[in-house]
């Protein structure tokens, strides 16, 4: 059986590179930036996941591309934590329905100059039958971070996803689109010497991190949200970090990162934390994925930011 699955994921991972877009095979962007093959094995391995789990279901499908340190960040629960815990709760809860099939595309991902680390970020869907034999589709996002194991393979390291209710079901509605204007993955000037020790960088994404939630509790969070998002950032709806926003009121959001990585070269992070929102019935708990680049001016900026529901309590 282990056998044919693995057979089956072959296959699919094979399909996924001969299906490539065009932009990804021909590495879109700077041209000689010698990333374009990299982010083409990154993209089909991320869609042969989607294949794969779309064709043999969450538990045998999605866990393969797994590295053993993995964390897993769904709606409504906890963080999981490793390999064998996500296996374990997939094959007892899967990520589709009983009747249901699950699907993502990613519409945005880039590796790091190293090449040791990437990210890909889209769309993700599941086509439920339902009793009276109409589909009704849910849809949402995800973002997932990949690095690549011993074997040069790429592995998924974390991954955040959620599905919200379609307004236009039944029947399959229309997905998001990626906005106009975005591109896939944008190249920029980067070092391409040896790798170096990812710790002081990781440091760095999670200082950048608690940075960004200190000016929002004296800035405002729609302030905030400006000065530390990439020029370039994604957030479902636009590609565009927009005009400056002016300072406001004190952020009723908090965080704090209690999860990361990043690439020997410097150019890629990311960190994952709980968060806290005060509302007027109360407070809110949820866990946040944020991707960071190495902008011109040194910086780190995020360049995604997505987040989704926990149960309670300040805990990931």
């Amino acid at each position: 059986m282990k056998r044919k699955i693995t057979a089956r994921l072959a296959v699919a991972l094979l399909l996924c590179l001969a299906a490539l877009p065009a932009a990804a095979r021909e590495g879109r962007g700077k041209p000689g930036d010698g990333l374009w093959r990299e982010r083409e094995l990154l993209y089909a391995t991320d869609v042969a996941q989607s294949s794969a789990t779309q064709l043999l279901g969450s538990a045998r499908g999605f866990t393969p591309f797994l590295a053993e340190d993995a964390v897993l960040l769904l709606d409504g629960e906890y963080a999981l934590r490793g390999r064998e815990a996500i296996a374990e709760r997939l094959a007892t809860t899967p990520l589709e329905s009983a009747t249901g099939r699950m699907s993502w595309e990613p519409l945005r991902w880039d590796v790091s100059a190293d090449g040791t680390l990437g990210y890909t970020t889209g769309r993700v869907w599941q086509d439920e039958q339902r009793p009276d034999g109409t589909v009704w589709r849910w849809y949402g996002q995800y973002v997932s971070v990949w690095k690549r194991d011993h074997g040069n393979t790429w592995r998924l390291s974390a991954s955040l996803r959620g599905l919200v209710s379609n307004d236009h079901a039944p029947g399959p509605g229309p997905l998001p689109d990626l906005p106009e204007g975005c591109a896939a993955f944008h190249p920029r000037e980067r070092d391409h010497g040896r790798p170096e020790d990812p710790a002081p960088y990781v440091a760095e994404a999670f200082a950048t991190d608690a940075a960004f939630n200190t000016y929002a509790a004296t800035h405002g969070i729609g302030a905030a949200f400006w000065t530390f998002a990439a020029d370039d950032t994604y957030g479902g709806d636009t590609c565009d970090r927009g005009a400056p926003v002016p300072d406001g009121p004190p952020s009723a959001l908090t965080w704090a990162p209690e999860l990361g990585g990043a690439a020997g070269s410097g150019d890629l992070a990311w960190t994952v934390g709980p968060f806290v929102q005060k509302r007027r019935s109360g407070l809110a708990y949820g866990k946040y994925f944020s991707v960071w680049v190495r902008e011109a001016d040194g910086s780190l900026r995020y360049i995604v930011d997505l987040g989704s529901s926990s149960p309670g309590g300040e805990r990931l």
